[in-house]
């Protein structure tokens, strides 16, 4: 039986969006001594991370946004940063997550999409056998897993309004615009991914939830 591993926010606030945009667009980029970063990672040459973290005073009135739906740690915040033309994200899970949800900052939606698995078994999937090629510190939440990208597994979306998945099921995508694509990424990790899908449905960001 398929599964369902995203949603669509139906009616995610409009002002979080353009917020998640300021904050990107305002962000200083230095890499070094920058006090507005956490972290920045380079995982690959065409993949990088902004990380915002758990808390702390320049973010969290974003943050709060959140807290009372959610709970009062975080969301870790963390801006995904794919290359231009031949950017690609083979399927794969995230060990360090329990949930996560996705804004768009910059997407060329003709040009860019992400995929989600359609099963919760990751033995439904092939796995390629790929290791992973950096260092990861996260509590590992999830399985690892690589994956070969198998078009008819997967439900796909451009993520041109914002999304909840599940990260412990196989996801990915590409970019195959001539610009960057941005996006704000938030992560929970003390929260099944059903019930933070529950809880957004009843402070009615979410319309419709269904298991297929």
């Amino acid at each position: 039986m398929s599964y369902k591993s995203f949603f669509v926010f139906d009616n995610f606030p409009q002002h979080l969006v353009d917020d998640a945009k300021s904050i990107w667009n305002n962000l200083p980029k230095e890499k070094e001594n920058n006090p507005s970063i956490i972290k920045h990672r380079q995982c690959t040459p065409y993949f990088e991370h902004y990380v915002l973290g758990w808390k702390g005073e320049l973010f969290d009135y974003y943050r709060n946004n959140f807290k009372s739906i959610i709970g009062n740690r975080g969301p870790l915040m963390e801006f995904y940063v794919c290359a231009p033309t031949n950017y690609v994200s083979s399927p794969h899970v995230d060990r360090g997550r329990t949930v996560g949800l996705n804004i768009p900052v910059e997407v060329d939606i003709n040009l860019s999409t992400a995929f989600f698995g359609k099963y919760k078994d990751l033995n439904e999937y092939k796995s390629s056998h790929r290791e992973y090629t950096w260092n990861f510190e996260a509590p590992k939440l999830n399985k690892p897993f690589k994956g070969m990208y198998e078009e008819h597994k997967f439900y796909h979306h451009p993520i041109d309004i914002p999304v909840i998945f599940n990260p412990a099921v196989p996801h990915g995508g590409w970019n195959k615009a001539e610009t960057l694509r941005v996006l704000l990424s938030l992560s929970w990790d003390y929260i099944s991914y059903e019930e933070a899908v529950s809880k957004f449905k009843e402070v009615g960001w979410i319309d419709e939830v269904s298991d297929s």
